[in-house]
């Protein structure tokens, strides 16, 4: 794809060139880019980056000697956050090269279905042996590996509603088209959401052997290791990544692009905004060390 192929969508295309996919600075795609920058931080890391072929950028950074240099495509707008994601909406639904079109939903051998559940025609592969419960939906782009038993009323490969603005205030929404990879062994609990990637390349993955457990949301691209414990009403945001053998008990929140370790224990109603090394043990809001949340608590209360 070039951008000139796509002049509608901007205010003028500076310098033309190809990309296959579109993707931002929190993506990894895997071929050829399209990204959009609004300040100049952001447009220095897209010239940096090799698998970035064309920026999308406002025309007082059209002109930046760095960006003429790197020999990237160049196209031009008021608003590139929202003319990228109007692009890759508008791609989603009208383009099989970006969007390729699924092939027909594959069930694997002793899999239980219970007659109310809604598993898409098309782009979906159950393994053996899985179990799949009253009223729970399978969106297309979803892998479900064997073993694994899917509670009543859930949701997986669902989209949870992605909201951005733009440098107006505007508010829209963007597809989801990515993938969700349930691993084998798996409990997805009463009316959780597992949502499905972003981009087509993006991927939220759920663990071999780890539970989830009831009314949780996991939402796009974020993964989740082995033999985790996600108790219930936990929410996990966008591209977070969670290690193996973690415990998140009740209520708790792992903020968006948050990395955590393996063997760590989050506490109840805990909300975790930075990344916590292997064998963290944290509570509160913003969690801290488990051991000072517990100090800061009985001193909280002395003071009473």
């Amino acid at each position: 794809m070039d951008l000139s192929q796509f002049s509608s969508f901007f205010n003028s295309v500076k310098r033309d060139s190809s990309f296959f996919t579109l993707g931002n600075l929190g993506s990894s795609p895997t071929s050829l880019s399209l990204c959009f920058a609004e300040n100049e931080t952001f447009l220095k890391k897209i010239c940096d980056n090799e698998i970035i072929s064309c920026v999308l950028c406002t025309p007082e950074l059209a002109d930046n000697d760095e960006l003429l240099k790197s020999g990237k495509g160049i196209a031009v707008c008021e608003s590139p956050r929202r003319s990228f994601y109007k692009l890759h909406n508008w791609l989603s639904e009208n383009s099989d090269e970006y969007n390729p079109k699924k092939k027909r939903t594959v069930i694997g051998e002793d899999t239980l279905i219970h007659p109310s559940a809604v598993i898409a025609d098309m782009g979906v592969i159950i393994g053996n042996n899985v179990t799949i419960e009253e009223e729970v939906i399978i969106r297309s782009g979803t892998i479900i590996d064997d073993d694994t038993i899917i509670f009543a009323g859930a949701i997986i490969g669902g989209e949870n509603h992605i909201i951005t603005n733009d440098k107006e205030g505007n508010l829209f929404l963007i597809k989801q088209m990515g993938k969700c990879h349930i691993g084998k062994n798996v409990a997805i609990g009463y009316h959780s959401m597992i949502a499905r990637g972003t981009f087509p390349y993006d991927e939220t993955v759920i663990g071999d052997y780890t539970k989830i457990e009831n009314s949780v949301e996991v939402s796009h691209n974020s993964k989740i290791g082995r033999n985790c414990i996600i108790t219930g009403q936990c929410q996990i945001c966008g591209n977070a990544v969670i290690g193996d053998n973690c415990r998140m008990n009740p209520k708790s929140v792992v903020s968006n692009q948050v990395k955590i370790g393996d063997d760590v224990m989050i506490g109840i109603g805990s909300v975790v905004v930075n990344n916590l090394k292997n064998g963290s043990n944290v509570s509160g809001n913003y969690a801290i060390d488990h051991r000072k949340f517990l100090l800061w608590h009985r001193k909280k209360l002395a003071e009473k």
